[in-house]
């Protein structure tokens, strides 16, 4: 918690294990330890919508609307390790839109949203290192990620860089027939 009586957080999606171990491949593979800063394994996330420092009593309500977010699983595919040397970042993304996700995002932002935030176009990705000058755009193996739960994360700066922590996800899911 911050001195000013708010917290930092974000709506995102967790990798499990596996997607986890294959997104560390991908930074070893481009090389990318040697073109910037690695994102530690533990952090790689995709954010759904950046809230920022939300006042304490507003906390429990963003718990809640997470908490009660219900949505059909899907899956996402990656398939390109690009950059935006812009904002020097290295991140994993998609050629192609994926709907159910556009979706799910544009539901977490009207739920969330005071409107007094601009919002920017949603561009799903992972970034992967930072600090990347470097122009990047090559096509990866599809990376097929299952999707059925949304987590509400804290972020906590401290002497080791940000630390993230899951304080709410989304319960039940309407399942596909």
């Amino acid at each position: 918690m911050s001195e000013s009586g708010s917290q930092r957080l974000f709506v995102a999606l967790w990798p499990n294990d596996e997607i986890r171990n294959q997104l560390v491949n991908i930074q070893t593979e481009f090389g990318l330890s040697r073109l910037g800063r690695l994102v530690p394994a533990r952090n790689l996330h995709i954010t759904l919508q950046f809230l920022g420092d939300v006042a304490v009593a507003d906390v429990e309500a963003t718990k809640q609307f997470v908490s009660n977010l219900q949505f059909s699983p899907f899956s996402i595919e990656f398939d390109c390790v690009g950059s935006w040397p812009r904002n020097e970042v290295a991140w994993v993304g998609s050629e192609n839109p994926c709907q159910q996700l556009d979706d799910l995002v544009a539901n977490i932002k009207g739920g969330l949203s005071d409107g007094s935030r601009k919002s920017r176009k949603f561009a799903p990705h992972i970034t992967l290192a930072r600090k990347v000058r470097r122009k990047l755009h090559e096509p990866i193996k599809p990376l097929r990620w299952p999707v059925d739960r949304v987590d509400l994360i804290r972020s906590v700066l401290d002497s080791q860089g940000s630390q993230y922590e899951s304080i709410a996800h989304s319960g039940s899911v309407v399942s596909v027939d």
